[in-house]
């Protein structure tokens, strides 16, 4: 998997095809799956489009819970202020947030 991960990076690939190889790495490379998910779940914020921002929240749980287990929980705060502050006034997204309990 190691080969289609490198050809990715160098050769670049679709978004589906990017997080179907993030989740195979973040076995073995949590840090490099949560620059994919953190990408992924801007880009789906970025669409402007109330009834996503739901997927863009589930890859931020996963993204939390990845950055716990390597040790990096304050990659996950950052992005949570960044988003935050940002998109501050997207109600649906602050409101799915909100639901997690997140501070």
């Amino acid at each position: 998997m190691g080969a289609a991960w490198d050809a990715a990076a160098e050769f670049g690939c679709g978004p589906a095809l990017r997080l179907t190889l993030a989740r195979v790495r973040e076995q073995t490379h949590p840090l490099d799956a949560i620059a994919v998910y953190e990408s992924e779940a801007l880009s789906i914020i970025g669409l402007k489009r109330p009834d996503l921002y739901r997927g863009a929240v589930d890859l931020m749980a996963r993204i939390r819970r990845l950055a716990n287990s390597a040790g990096e929980p304050e990659r996950f705060v950052t992005l949570l202020g960044q988003i935050r502050t940002e998109h501050k006034l997207k109600r649906r997204l602050m409101t799915d947030i909100d639901e997690r309990g997140w501070p």
